[in-house]
């Protein structure tokens, strides 16, 4: 996958603790598009203690936040390593209103995911794919696909309606039937607009214009969901202006 040897000291650590150790998300959909990762995600049944213990306090810290993760630090490389876990949704609209809970198994943390192409995981041990809706699927497809309910994955966390439409920019796509139908919803848009932070769609806005070469699908694809006036007014100004003042 294109580690180097720092990375594969830290998932040699895990392994020696367990074998429940997988690659997830982006790296996994790098390799799969072809591209080499240049940051690597851990999910194990290890508990953020454990973790803890194994790698030192000098060398891991772990972030206090919704989802705990254990941040590994070794030699040149920097590693986030993860406890598997499931959501249970205490709230709508609210990334913060979800009660988290330990699993023990791979497919159940790969379900609270955004979209089908990054819900992929590879066994550390013996190098097995892990897909279980789909994704490797999709993404040689180029189709951007919410993780079962698209309405319901974007309730979970509004920002995933601006995610999405980075990715299908990334990956120069296209959306599945249900995605378009999610995206183009009253009920979700109003969610977007209620829920999150300008400082989030900044962040998204940025990541965007840093992985995606032509960066004007955003905001012609907002547009199309008559989205552009309400989150960018100053872009929708400019619609159809071909130049001058």
């Amino acid at each position: 996958m294109g580690m180097n040897d720092d990375n594969i000291s830290v998932v040699n650590k895990l392994l020696e603790n367990s074998e429940n150790v997988f690659v997830v998300g982006g790296a996994v959909r790098d390799v799969i598009l072809g591209k080499k990762p240049h940051d690597f995600d851990i999910a194990t049944d290890l508990k953020p203690v454990d973790i803890m213990k194994i790698f030192g306090e000098k060398s891991s810290k772990l972030t206090e936040n919704v989802f705990p993760t254990v941040r590994v630090k070794h030699g040149n490389s920097e590693m986030e390593i993860s406890t598997f876990r499931k959501e249970i949704s205490t709230g709508v609209g609210d990334r913060n209103a979800v009660k988290v809970e330990h699993s023990d198994n791979i497919k159940d943390d790969l379900k609270r995911r955004d979209l089908t192409i990054n819900a992929l995981a590879i066994n550390a041990k013996t190098g097995e794919l892990v897909d279980p809706f789909g994704g490797k699927k999709d993404i040689k497809n180029k189709t951007i696909r919410f993780v079962e309910n698209a309405t319901e994955r974007i309730k979970e966390d509004p920002l995933r309606y601006l995610r999405a439409i980075r990715f299908k920019l990334r990956i120069d796509g296209n959306y599945s039937e249900d995605t378009r139908k999610a995206l183009a919803s009253n009920e979700v848009k109003n969610l977007v607009l209620n829920n999150v932070s300008g400082e989030r769609v900044k962040e998204e806005l940025l990541k965007g214009v840093q992985s995606v070469e032509h960066f004007s699908g955003f905001f012609k694809d907002l547009n199309e969901f008559d989205m552009l006036n309400d989150l960018f007014p100053e872009v929708h100004k400019m619609v159809n202006h071909d130049g001058g003042p």
